[in-house]
Formats: C-alpha cells, structure tokens, sequence
C-alpha cells in the first residue's frame, strides 16, 4: 500500500471515489451557477433577504466562483483550487440560506476531492501527491 504526502492510500485516490465525488460537484453545482446569471434579479432578491452585503456583486461573484469550480473539477485541471474555492461558500450557503442536501454533498465532494484529488484522471498536480499524468 503506497502513501500519498496526505496519508491517503492511492488505491481509493486511484479508484471511483474521485470520479463520484467530481461528478457530483459538477452535477448538483452547475445549474445553481448558471441560474445566478439567467435569474440574475431573482438571485440578487434572495441574496437580499439572506443578509447578504452587495448582493448585485456578490451574485456575480459566487456565480463566477462557481462556474469555475465547475469547470475545473470537470476538466481535473487546477480540481483541488476548484474544490478549495467552493468549500466557504458552500459553508456560507448552508449557513446563510439553510443546510439542504444538494449544499451538503458539494460541500462534502468538495474536501474529498482537495483531500485526495481527482483520482486516475488529473491533468496537473501542483502538490505532487499524484502518481503520474494518465493523459
């Protein structure tokens, strides 16, 4: 059993744990990130209501945050930042607006994937906790 500078055995790293884990950011996360540009009023209204400071910037801002998220798990290029990134404002959203259990599995996917990566297909590694660029 080798493991990674995290004290990760590679075999579950390795295995469908970070496929499931990336599939579901991406599954559950995409739309909510998309609504916060085609909803754009609707989003700024709730965010309003929630407390939330500049809510016509920070719509925009959780928008992009989670576009990014979206597309970095997807892709494994820059996975863990992506993850990384999403996690205070998934605390933030389960906070603010209410745990709910989409809220809790991105939260969850989310720090296993900064935790043990993206499995057998990361494009780039900047901890080097990888094996090798299976690409």
């Amino acid at each position: 059993m080798v493991q990674n500078a995290l004290q990760f055995d590679t075999d579950l790293a390795d295995g469908r744990l970070p496929v499931v884990l990336r599939g579901l950011v991406v599954l559950i996360l995409t739309g909510p990130a998309i609504g916060k540009f085609v909803l754009y009023a609707d989003r700024v209204g709730r965010f309003t209501q929630y407390g939330i400071p500049a809510p016509e910037i920070m719509v925009v801002v959780v928008g992009v945050l989670q576009l990014f998220t979206v597309g970095t798990v997807a892709t494994g290029v820059l996975a863990r930042v992506g993850a990384l990134v999403t996690v205070p404002v998934m605390v933030t959203a389960m906070v603010v607006a209410s745990a709910n259990v989409a809220n809790a599995l991105v939260l969850v996917s989310c720090i296993g994937i900064v935790l043990i990566g993206t499995g057998d297909e990361y494009i780039w590694d900047p901890l080097g906790v990888g094996e090798a660029v299976t690409r």
